[in-house]
């Protein structure tokens, strides 16, 4: 923007004549300061003053501007932010000074240039604040988007097109905010108002979209349908088939919702459109997927097949390898029920279709992994599409076990089951399952119970028919309690076959019920109850029995896996336990059924919230009516559980008080109070309440009191550690709690050793990973008392003697964890699946080895740390932390090329990405120092000057390489550029690096 240069009389005139030659000259700085001096040393009310001084804001404001622009392309996005809201000042007073002292101007010979400035300022205004706003949006800062984006529309004509597009910029802030009604309130005046700008299909496009999103999380069909409407409006904008990214998406949207409403004619034409128009595209993948998937739940398998084989060729041509694996997953479980929907006719001639409809069900599952695994490799595992894949590993090798078992290749099925990762829990659990059972199936048997076959064989050749039922029973009872259930299966069978109208008939087919349940036939389990229930169910006097069997179907009902409509199954065990309830008052299992009652209604609580007050209702009966039942205690903590979910905090806080009141002694006594001090310890969080937090504190510290050496008093110590730690910032008190809490844990771990009484419910693991984490949170807390006092620049052997102490207790983690494999053996295993590990490697093991050995080399021990870190076994983060100390090490000692080859394998490591920034900055900043110490002074200076760039505004990250800049300045002899670079040092927040900045400016002086 060029401005013209006014001869004026004084001073005042020469400084404005400079400024506008300056900024002519793209000097904008400078431009700047000079209108700033004709506005600070002018007098507005001087005639010869005034037009300088008002012109000169506008000057000032386009210096701003143009300043502000330069600082947005070097991405330096605060500053160019503070350049815009200064110019907009400017701006303003030019604009509100001009119009006040308009007539008074007139005669000035500036007067022509001031008022072409004033037509124009409102779409200045406007342009800078739209900029402005665009800033903030791409960092994140939508509230100020908000506000530049509101100044913008403030000075704009709403039929101008820069008015559309700011507001349909806002309308994207409010919406990134979650504010997604206001946001349609926005978009609405594109439909109302704005229907011609370039952005008002967009807009409808977008408001589609904030419909849909609500409608799925609120399952609203209502804003579903207005979805619709959105989306409908958008395709009927653009001729059919026209190549525009809009209608692509719309039309497939659009198709989507009138699935999900149930127009399924209309959707599926809305799909076959998108196919149609837009084959071989990324679009035609997912209207494919839709149709398959339509056609999947209809369990039409074959029509599912042909769109999942399209998807999967189109796919594949755009090497879209998650949507193959997507695809090749769901083409899999169509060969697999379709297999085993055929499976159930048993015809046999239809074993070799169903074999082969097996085979392609494991094919297609093999394909999906092998899909997932490209994808990842690809992709990495952090975006969410390969979040999603994952949810489908696990189950695609499952799959493949069970897709075996249909062909009973049952050694194959148990190499797959074998192969299905921990991490994927529910299916490597499952696939436990089925090892076990296609091993029974190929007959690998274990042979235990010889003895008990020998007696069968004794009971047959003696011939003594009548002791031959008492033994057989005896013999299933003792099998039963070895918990060889599938043994006891069979012994049972045997009895009720050959004494179907003994009477022992009842107890054996209760027996028998019980041997299933054990080994998870949980449906096989009620048809036996049932059975029982049809042969005596109307006979009161079998009282123990017939309850018994109404209590166990109850029971299983209520938990059985369903395909159909899980509801159907809690009433049907509300029933069984009602009649049992009600037959049999005085069973012993009354209480019990009546607690289940409970369970059951409040089960039902999931799509019903009423249910738990009826839940309420059932569970107080137990109090009720049996007063001295020993679920009187967990019934009020399922009663508080119900009030909890019904929001009445007050209520529930009640329950549990009454349960540690009536029930001090009861094993949820201490839960109770422990869910009591979270309840205040919550408030204290959300609403930042002093006075709950006090509550909360005291309340842990009444479980402390209460229930000493248990595991309730070391969760206690372990929160009110963590308060301390992550809300107080007080390391000491977090120290000292975290150190209680291991120390009670210990106590625990010491008495089952020594096979003391110990609650029945004492997870031994969970109390093992505690003691873990408590003396990890201990170090920590101890390593971060350490730092602290090295950055306040404490003395040196104060400082080593500070993390010599912290490194005793990451050396006593470690001590705890070879107890743990020493002293627990049979429960190791749920110890390693409770910390996230495999076999032997526990992440905070391996933890507490990197700290202990990060301690030696703060305290200068550089052999020790080595043979420390050398040690480590763990997870690809944690060698990358030890490997970056290695190199730290190898650089302290003087090992130059050793430390610059370990510094960039560290660099080109797959995972070095996601590191924290003191890793990444501290490997970078190495780099610089190993290339200082070899003389290569400009490369360090350029690696520091970089890491310096990027990290100079995040204290604790920056100085380090602010000094090797200095430094280098000093070996090129530039004392004034070095003294500059120690001088930004001096500004740190850190005592150490500001003493170590006075000190090289003192030698500097020197």
């Amino acid at each position: 923007m060029q401005m013209s240069q006014v001869y004026g009389k004084g001073n005042i005139a020469q400084c404005y004549r400079i400024a506008v030659t300056l900024f002519n000259e793209a000097e904008y700085e400078e431009a700047e300061n000079r209108f700033g001096a004709v506005i600070q040393q002018g007098d507005l009310d001087t005639p010869d003053d005034a037009a300088y001084i008002i012109n000169s804001y506008y000057g000032r404001a386009s210096c701003r501007i143009e300043r502000g622009r330069k600082l947005k392309e070097d991405k330096k996005f605060i500053e160019a932010l503070d350049m815009y809201d200064k110019a907009y000042q400017d701006l303003s007073v030019f604009k509100s000074k001009f119009e006040e002292l308009q007539e008074t101007l007139r005669s000035d010979s500036l007067y022509d240039e001031m008022e072409k400035h004033f037509v124009t300022i409102s779409e200045q205004m406007v342009q800078l604040a739209g900029e402005a706003g665009d800033i903030c949006a791409r960092q994140g800062q939508y509230e100020p988007a908000i506000q530049w984006y509101d100044k913008g529309l403030l000075y704009i004509s709403s039929q101008t097109p820069i008015y559309g597009d700011i507001l349909y910029a806002k309308a994207d802030a409010v919406f990134q905010l979650g504010k997604y009604e206001d946001t349609l309130m926005l978009l609405s005046k594109f439909e109302d108002e704005l229907s011609d700008h370039g952005k008002s299909s967009n807009a409808m496009l977008f408001a589609g979209d904030i419909h849909r999103i609500i409608a799925e999380r609120k399952s609203d069909k209502t804003h579903l349908a207005e979805a619709l409407s959105a989306y409908s409006k958008v395709v009927a904008q653009h001729p059919t088939g026209a190549d525009v990214e809009l209608l692509k998406t719309a039309l497939l949207e659009k198709a989507r919702c009138e699935k999900r409403l149930g127009y399924m004619e209309e959707a599926m034409a809305g799909f076959k459109e998108v196919q149609t128009y837009y084959p071989d595209t990324s679009y035609e993948v997912e209207a494919a997927l839709e149709m398959a998937d339509y056609a999947f739940l209809a369990k039409r398998y074959d029509d599912a097949l042909v769109n999942f084989d399209r998807a999967i060729k189109v796919s594949k041509s755009l090497d879209l390898s998650y949507f193959v694996a997507i695809s090749y997953y769901w083409m899999g479980w169509s060969y697999y029920l379709d297999a085993a929907r055929v499976d159930l006719e048993l015809s046999p001639e239809m074993a070799k279709q169903t074999r082969k409809l097996y085979d392609k069900s494991v094919d297609a599952f093999k394909d999906s992994i092998k899909n997932s695994e490209s994808f990842w490799k690809k992709e990495g595992r952090a975006v969410q599409k390969a979040k999603e894949l994952e949810g489908y590993y696990g189950e695609s090798l499952f799959r493949i076990g069970r897709g075996y078992q249909g062909m009973e290749k049952w050694n194959d099925a148990i190499k797959t089951f074998e192969k299905i990762p921990s991490r994927y829990k529910k299916w490597w659990l499952k696939g436990m399952a089925e090892t076990a059972v296609s091993k029974e199936r190929k007959g690998d048997i274990a042979g235990s119970l010889a003895k008990w076959d020998e007696l069968k064989t004794q009971i047959t050749l003696t011939n003594v028919p009548d002791a031959e039922l008492d033994l057989l029973m005896r013999r299933a009872e003792s099998i039963f309690d070895l918990q060889r259930y599938d043994v006891a299966e069979k012994a049972y069978r045997e009895i009720i076959v050959k004494y179907p109208n003994s009477p022992d008939d009842p107890a054996a087919r209760v027996n028998l019920g019980l041997a299933l349940f054990k080994q998870g036939k949980d449906k096989e389990a009620i048809r036996e109850f049932t059975a029982l229930l049809a042969k005596h169910g109307k006979n009161d006097s079998l009282k123990a029995p017939v309850g018994n069997a109404l209590f166990w179907r109850g029971y299983l009902t209520a938990r059985v896996e369903t395909d159909g409509d899980f509801t159907v199954n809690l009433k049907q065990a509300i029933n069984d336990y009602r009649q049992l309830v009600t037959r049999f008052p005085d069973h012993v299992r009354a209480d019990d059924a009546q607690s289940e009652i409970g369970f059951c209604t409040y089960s039902l609580g999931g799509s019903d919230e009423s249910k738990y007050s009826e839940a309420i209702t059932e569970y107080s009966k137990v109090l009720q009516n049996y007063p001295g039942s020993e679920y009187s205690d967990n019934s009020l903590f399922e009663i508080a559980r119900c009030y909890r979910l019904l929001g009445n905090e007050s209520k529930e806080e009640e329950s549990l008080q009454k349960l540690v009141q009536d029930h001090p002694t009861s094993e949820l006594a201490d839960d109770s109070l422990l869910r009591v001090a979270e309840i205040h310890f919550e408030r204290a969080q959300k609403d930042g309440n002093d006075a709950e937090r006090e509550i909360a504190q005291g309340t842990y510290t009444e479980v402390v009191s209460k229930y000493p050496n248990t595991g309730s008093e070391a969760v206690a110590h372990f929160q009110m550690g963590s308060m301390a730690y992550k809300f107080d910032d007080d390391l000491r008190i977090s120290a000292m709690e975290f150190e209680q809490c291991a120390q009670v844990t210990e106590r625990l771990l010491d008495n089952i050793v020594a096979g003391k009484d110990v609650p029945m419910d004492l997870d031994v693991a969970a109390i093992a990973n505690l003691l873990l984490r408590a003396t990890f949170w201990q170090a920590e807390s101890m390593f971060q008392l350490a730092k602290e006092g090295e950055d306040e620049a404490q003395p040196p052997e104060v400082v080593k003697e500070a993390y010599g102490q912290a490194r005793g207790i990451y050396q006593q983690l470690l001590t705890h964890g070879a107890r743990l494999r020493t002293d627990f053996p049979d429960t190791t295993q749920n110890l390693y699946n409770i910390m996230g590990g495999s076999e032997l490697d526990i992440p905070i093991v391996g933890e507490a080895q990197y700290m202990a050995a990060r301690c030696l080399y703060k305290e200068g021990d550089m052999a020790g740390a080595r043979t420390g870190l050398r040690n480590i076994k763990a997870p690809e983060k944690l060698r990358l932390k030890a490997e970056y100390l290695l190199a730290s090490i190898a650089y302290e000692l003087g090992e130059l090329d050793n430390a610059k080859n370990m510094a960039a394998k560290w660099l080109n490591s797959s995972v070095a990405q996601d590191m924290a920034d003191e890793y990444s900055v501290g490997i970078q900043v190495l780099q610089a120092k190993i290339a200082l110490a070899s003389g290569k002074v400009s490369e360090a200076k350029a690696l520091a000057l970089d890491t310096w760039a990027l990290f100079n505004s995040v204290d604790g990250l920056w100085e380090e390489s602010a000094y090797i800049v200095a430094k280098c300045y000093q070996n090129q002899n530039d004392m004034e550029k070095a003294r500059t670079w120690f001088e930004k040092i001096q500004g740190s927040s850190i005592e150490r690096w500001r003493v170590v900045a006075r000190g090289a400016l003192l030698q500097l002086g020197e």
